[in-house]
């Protein structure tokens, strides 16, 4: 048991490894995957921003260049100021600054032929937008085609846009898989656990907890049940056979003399002599018979569905076979006999067993008040049986 114990601690220690280990690479590995996600949701919004700020340019550019009014044109100037600024800021962030991009990107490659290694990179048109929209506030001059560089440089913000969102969701899609991966590990883990550990623990207390009630109930000496197992054994066969209408028959056996057996041979020849009676008693009754040792020299045989005639028979049996059988004790036999009181129980089932283990003691008492090494018997128990005794008493 104490080996069963030490391969279940270990087998518990493997597991609990396994899932520290597991859950050691799963913090790596979205850590990663963060680091990777990091920003990018802030990189959509400024592409998002740059394309309105573009927008804005040159809704302001239009209308510097087509308003006089001093009034008008000089909110429309603070307001040009400011969003090529903002647009000039943006820029400097999402292509040289904290938010560049990561290298984990899955479309690192595409962002960055778009910024910088088109025909016409996204990074240029900006720059070259802004500088456009710098040098008109300084002369005044509508830049020359200006609402065409802005609808190109919109339609490759916009691609950038659909990049960025795509790494977003690759980044997304990644965190998922981590966690039905880590419920799917730990779910097995739990599983190897339960099966190599739990179950098997739980197996082996009620294992403990059976061998601790037959330990309860036997008898340490004999092997057979001792007298609290004996009458649990008993008034739970009662109440079976009750239901089912069948007879019962209660034998009740005692060793004669048993105490000069103890007085020439020594205690200990006397418990060998006890277990050498158990053995012959047990040898010779049926295995759905309850067997137990009610006292010193004392057993009692409890056997279901069996009449008194079949009873009166058994008892005789062991009699014979206990007489026949004397314990050999260095080369020497040491004759033994028994006395037996029998009684049976019929329907309808008028009394209890420890009514029938007092009659029965009654008859094994007769048996030894009338010669020994015999077999008395009480009467079968029915309603009338019954109340012809209480008329009697």
């Amino acid at each position: 048991m104490y080996k069963s114990i030490r391969l279940l601690i270990i087998a518990y220690s493997i597991a609990m490894a396994s899932m520290i280990a597991f859950g050691v690479y799963l913090y790596l590995e979205q850590e990663k995957v963060t680091a990777g996600q990091d920003g990018y949701g802030e990189m959509i919004n400024i592409a998002g921003q740059q394309r309105l700020l573009t927008q804005k340019i040159v809704f302001l550019i239009d209308q510097l260049a087509n308003v006089p009014e001093v009034e008008a044109s000089y909110e429309a100037e603070i307001s040009l100021a400011e969003t090529i600024q903002l647009l000039s800021q943006s820029h400097e962030r999402l292509t040289r600054g904290d938010l560049r991009w990561r290298t984990t990107s899955p479309n690192h490659d595409g962002l960055s032929e778009l910024y910088f290694e088109n025909r016409r990179p996204l990074d240029r048109r900006i720059t070259r937008f802004i500088r456009k929209a710098q040098k008109f506030q300084s002369d005044g001059l509508l830049p020359q085609n200006h609402q065409k560089d802005a609808d190109r440089l919109i339609i490759q913000l916009n691609k950038t846009i659909s990049l960025y969102e795509a790494d977003d969701q690759f980044f997304t899609e990644q965190m998922r898989k981590i966690t039905v991966r880590t419920t799917g590990v730990f779910a097995l883990i739990l599983a190897a656990l339960s099966a190599l550990v739990f179950l098997p623990l739980m197996r082996m207390m009620k294992k403990s907890e059976d061998e601790l009630h037959a330990t309860a109930n036997t008898d340490y000496l004999t092997g057979c049940k001792n007298r609290r197992g004996f009458t649990d054994a008993l008034i739970s066969m009662s109440v079976t056979l009750k239901r089912e209408q069948s007879p019962m028959t209660l034998i009740v056996l005692d060793i004669d003399h048993f105490k000069s057996v103890n007085d020439n041979y020594g205690h200990a020849v006397g418990d060998m002599a006890l277990k050498h009676v158990a053995n012959v008693v047990r040898n010779n009754i049926r295995s759905s018979d309850i067997f137990g040792r009610i006292g010193g020299e004392e057993f009692a045989i409890g056997c279901p569905k069996t009449s008194h005639r079949a009873g009166m028979d058994v008892a005789e049996k062991i009699r014979k076979a206990v007489e026949s059988a004397p314990y050999l004790h260095n080369h020497k036999e040491i004759p033994l006999t028994v006395s037996l009181g029998v009684c049976s129980m019929v329907a309808p089932f008028s009394i209890k067993p420890n009514t029938m283990m007092e009659v029965a003691d009654k008859a094994l008492y007769l048996a030894k008040m009338t010669g020994r090494n015999k077999v008395c018997t009480a009467p079968s128990f029915s309603s009338e049986a019954e109340s012809a005794a209480q008329e009697t008493g």
